[in-house]
């Protein structure tokens, strides 16, 4: 599209809960990991606050990134609902674990678990 991410919102999306924060932490700790690339980067949940539509209404110049392993109910349902209520406009990209780069960092990292055991 031409855009530069200096000048562009990226919104993570991801599951959350209401009885465990470990989901919200590690988005977090994400967005926080790669902001300084993009002009900003918002969190949105599907199961707590800030909750998806809220957090993508007015991002202007944005793109969705669903932090998901797989295309299943939240990414083709929940997902796709709370951004048309929040107006989105910008690019929803697929859900990062269908990223062609996933399954050879799955394995790199397995690897390098096993190589640490010994």
């Amino acid at each position: 599209m031409g855009w530069h991410p200096q000048e562009t919102t990226l919104l993570l999306t991801a599951h959350g809960s209401q009885r465990s924060q470990a989901s919200f932490h590690i988005t977090q700790a994400l967005a926080d990991l790669i902001a300084p690339r993009f002009a900003c980067v918002v969190t949105g949940f599907v199961e707590q606050e800030p909750f998806i539509a809220k957090a993508a209404s007015g991002l202007g110049q944005a793109v969705s990134l669903p932090l998901f392993a797989l295309r299943a109910e939240h990414v083709l349902d929940d997902l796709p609902s709370a951004l048309d209520e929040a107006g989105f406009t910008g690019p929803r990209l697929p859900p990062i674990g269908l990223a062609p780069e996933v399954p050879g960092l799955i394995a790199a990292a397995i690897r390098q678990e096993i190589s640490n055991l010994k």
